[in-house]
């Protein structure tokens, strides 16, 4: 039964005795992978030169996972000796992450070669490979590499795969490079893509990027800089998209009132009750929507005001609005009045 060969492996380990070492190398030729990587833990916990050779027979095991872990253990085990057989994996591009990882940790000139030259490589699907391997290194060591990938690497898809990436880290590097990425790069999908990481990453300079990047001479840009300001909620945007208001494209200026209604800042009613007497129908309804979202009674009232627009889907829009407004409160109330 595996479930107890398991379990009777987890014990050997845990009993910490080298007297268990056989039996549990034995156990790594086990068919079963969950078997061997359970031998390989209890090695782990048994320790001592015996243990470590045991371990090494690992290395040549047909399962990836079983490497893998094997990797881990000897990187804590004995990180110094375990070098030679990983500098054989990455000059036969056998490239695994525990290994790279290790490799990266001891500041190993083979791995740094690697690192330089894969980055320079004509192949799409090393460069790739390599980004998907640096996921699992260190952070400020990958987030370096990830960095230039962003910026430099010719392919379109790869730059976009490496801001998403950056866009999980929490570091001055990676944000640094989503900045360029998102003012330099030349291809708008790319930088479209970045604006979209950067709204992910914790950190004040955000806003500051995303508010520049209202003032881009790509009409696409602005407007996703409008949305992400949006989803980012931030009152300190408010002036910015305010400003926005008064760019000359539609879809900025539509995407900028939507902002401010998902921002929610009271100080923009005026504002936005302003643009339901706008010339252009989709700026009438942006703003209705708008100020639904606000939902006080000063926004209630302009919306009511929009029920008399001479354009049917304003109308239309307004009184949607204000339904849905209505059935909140009468929602609310019901559950209140059930709690009393």
């Amino acid at each position: 039964d595996i479930e107890v060969r398991s379990n009777a492996i987890g014990i050997m380990g845990k009993i910490g005795d080298s007297y268990w070492i056989d039996a549990l190398r034995d156990a790594l030729w086990d068919p079963e992978v969950r078997i061997r990587t359970e031998a390989l833990n209890s090695l782990e916990s048994i320790g001592g030169i015996r243990a470590i050779d045991s371990i090494y027979l690992a290395l040549r095991d047909e399962s990836h996972e079983v490497v893998e872990q094997s990797i881990k253990i000897l990187g804590r085990m004995c990180p110094d000796k375990i070098i030679t057989p990983l500098r054989k994996f990455l000059i036969n591009k056998q490239l695994s992450y525990s290994s790279f990882e290790v490799l990266l940790d001891s500041s190993d000139p083979v791995a740094i070669e690697y690192l330089d030259k894969t980055l320079k490589s004509t192949d799409m699907h090393e460069r790739r490979q390599l980004l998907k391997t640096l996921t699992k290194a260190e952070p400020l060591v990958a987030a370096w590499y990830i960095s230039e990938m962003a910026q430099s690497d010719k392919d379109r898809d790869i730059r976009i795969e490496a801001v998403e990436v950056l866009g999980g880290m929490k570091n001055e590097k990676a944000l640094e490079a989503l900045r360029k990425v998102a003012m330099l790069d030349k291809d708008s999908f790319v930088r479209i893509s970045t604006i979209q990481a950067l709204v992910k990453v914790d950190n004040p300079d955000v806003l500051e990027i995303l508010t520049s990047l209202l003032s881009d001479k790509e009409r696409e840009i602005r407007v996703e800089a409008a949305e992400a300001l949006g989803r980012l909620g931030k009152p300190d945007s408010v002036d910015a998209l305010i400003f926005a208001l008064s760019d000359g494209d539609l879809r900025v200026k539509v995407s900028a009132a939507k902002a401010l209604g998902e921002i929610g800042d009271t100080k923009v009613i005026d504002t936005l009750s302003g643009l339901l007497r706008d010339q252009h129908p989709d700026i009438r309804d942006s703003a209705a929507k708008a100020l639904a979202q606000l939902q006080t009674p000063q926004a209630i009232e302009y919306l009511k005001a929009a029920l008399q627009d001479n354009d049917r889907l304003i109308r239309w829009s307004a009184a949607e609005t204000l339904g849905k407004i209505a059935k909140g409160i009468r929602e609310s109330k019901e559950v209140l009045k059930a709690k009393t």
